[in-house]
């Protein structure tokens, strides 16, 4: 095998070969680079692989043009799932959790599901957020039949949303501005049974940085009482994240806090421990996303020592892929590789760090290698479990790739369509390429847009629709929230410590080979076999 050393240093870019059609990936500005060691990429050989090895013919990547109009056309079945009753409450304007749908025809089963998260919450405000800043798929899916009015839509739900955040603030002060898994019950939010007395953290960390970006864009675009309203929320989330999180003891956050003294005692006169013993965020995953909230807006006085703690040991190993040909890719070890692990890219600026950059589009060539080589037709991705009849199936989250795992994977050939939404900040066509692949499954297109999951042999589907299945693809389409939070870290002043705490957080990479990096991203090479037919009166994408 050949080498071929790059060097990463004094703030130098690297634009990839690899990256399959990524002809447009986008160099990394001088300014946003941590001048790292000297790092060495290793380009694969040139020659054949074993006949063995030899690939299918792949389906063809769709072009730019294509992919666009697909996008299109998926936003606008998208709006069936964003409706009043489906995929929110109209008066309230908080998150369902989804809804059941029935296996034949598609169509809405029974009620909405009346549990959600902060999670949910976080991806409807950013979807709601790019509606109001005239993103065309936002718009599409807010308001389809008049994309122009997009925004006025999105602000009515944002205002009715921070109302009830702040409601549920004044009823229930002890969780500090921090949601529980939750329901909608008499025009209002509820705790969920089990919930009454204990609050998530990684559901949280998403939810404060999409409202970390809301208020920003509330302001700009003039809505300033909302603005004020919504920013209120984030500074009472930043005071509380950690008296309510962290733990002196450990020295990390809690995955889950326990309010000793009820919901109804405010945190000044509250007391909080773990609801489970040992349960921390101490991943490389979506639990960074409320580090990186604490470390840079938390409260640290009565814990000196404690944001230095949190990052004392490096989140991201190493870990290495072999493909069928014997060629090696390294990437991040993954919890499962879930591509539900990769959440965080949507939202923070870790890909300014070229290592993470390289790495991130190694995870894909990895994803998009593993399913092309093995005639996977789909992505694994945390989902629930496809089934045979109307009904409310189980969820699977041990679903992902076990040569790199850190967590034994459930070997099951459950996938699904929103898999793919990594792929989207790696090489657009590639992502609208696979989406499409696996929305030509049996019953994965129907009348309330993207289904949730599918057996590889097409011969299963889950019945329900859910905010991550769908909105994740489209808010990776978008470009996530990076961008804007890079922009205001450094209005803040804070990206540079941002920036060096990802640079730590990659030092287990530091003077190594990193491998396979211009390997290209895959197109499928298989389909899924029609053995359920589609829905009655469904479409094809």
């Amino acid at each position: 095998m050949t080498t071929r050393a790059i060097a990463l240093a004094g703030g130098i870019a690297l634009a990839l070969a690899g990256g399959g059609t990524a002809r447009g990936q986008r160099k990394v500005a001088r300014q946003s680079v941590v001048p790292a060691p000297a790092l060495q990429v290793r380009a694969p050989a040139r020659k054949a692989p074993p006949a063995r090895a030899r690939l299918p013919r792949p389906i063809r990547v769709l072009s730019t043009k294509q992919a666009v109009r697909f996008m299109d056309e998926v936003a606008r079945r998208e709006s069936r799932f964003h409706e009043p009753g489906v995929g929110y409450d109209r008066e309230t304007g908080l998150t369902h959790d989804g809804h059941n749908i029935d296996f034949e025809t598609g169509e809405l089963a029974g009620g909405p599901r009346n549990w959600s998260a902060a999670s949910k919450e976080s991806l409807h405000v950013t979807l709601l957020v790019k509606a109001l800043e005239s993103d065309r798929t936002a718009q599409l899916v807010v308001s389809p039949d008049d994309p122009a009015r997009a925004g006025e839509v999105a602000l009515a739900i944002l205002t009715r949303k921070i109302a009830s955040f702040e409601k549920f603030n004044k009823r229930y002060p002890g969780y500090g501005g921090f949601l529980p898994w939750f329901k909608v019950e008499d025009r209002q939010m509820k705790p969920m049974p089990g919930w009454e007395n204990r609050v998530p953290g990684l559901d949280n960390g998403q939810l404060a940085w999409s409202l970390y970006v809301a208020a920003d864009a509330l302001q700009k675009l003039g809505h300033a009482d909302v603005a004020r309203r919504v920013q209120g929320h984030l500074d009472l989330m930043k005071k509380n994240v950690v008296p309510i999180f962290y733990d002196p003891e450990k020295q990390q956050l809690r995955a889950e806090a326990e309010l000793v003294e009820g919901s109804g005692v405010a945190p000044e006169k509250n007391r909080y421990l773990n609801h489970v013993a040992g349960y921390f965020l101490d991943d490389a995953y979506e639990g960074l996303l409320i580090n990186h909230f604490a470390d840079l807006f938390g409260s640290w006085d009565k814990h000196p020592d404690g944001k230095e703690a949190l990052w004392a040991a490096p989140r991201r190993r190493p870990s290495t892929y072999t493909t069928e040909s014997g060629k090696k890719i390294t990437v991040v070890q993954g919890h499962w590789f879930s591509s539900h692990e990769e959440w965080g890219f949507l939202v923070l600026p870790f890909r300014d760090h070229v290592p993470a950059k390289i790495l991130y589009q190694n995870a894909q060539r990895v994803r998009t290698t593993h399913a092309a080589e093995l005639r996977i037709p789909g992505l694994y991705a945390s989902t629930h479990q496809p089934v045979t009849t109307t009904s409310a199936p189980a969820y699977v989250s041990d679903l992902g790739i076990a040569a790199i795992a850190r967590l034994p994977v459930t070997p099951a050939a459950i996938l699904t369509p929103y898999a793919a939404f990594p792929l989207a900040l790696a090489d657009r066509r590639v992502f609208a390429t696979w989406l499409k692949t696996m929305l030509a499954a049996p019953r994965m297109w129907g009348p309330r847009g993207m289904g949730e999951s599918f057996s590889a042999g097409g011969d299963r589907m889950a019945p329900v629709l859910t905010w991550d299945g769908k909105m994740l693809p489209l808010i990776a389409w978008m470009g996530g929230s990076e961008a804007d939070v890079r922009r205001l870290l450094q209005r803040d002043g804070l990206y540079e410590r941002f920036l060096g705490r990802v640079k730590a957080d990659y030092r287990e990479f530091e003077g190594k080979v990193i491998e396979g990096a211009d390997l290209p991203l895959l197109a499928p090479t298989a389909t899924v076999p029609r053995v359920l037919g589609g829905f009655r009166r469904s479409e094809s994408p």
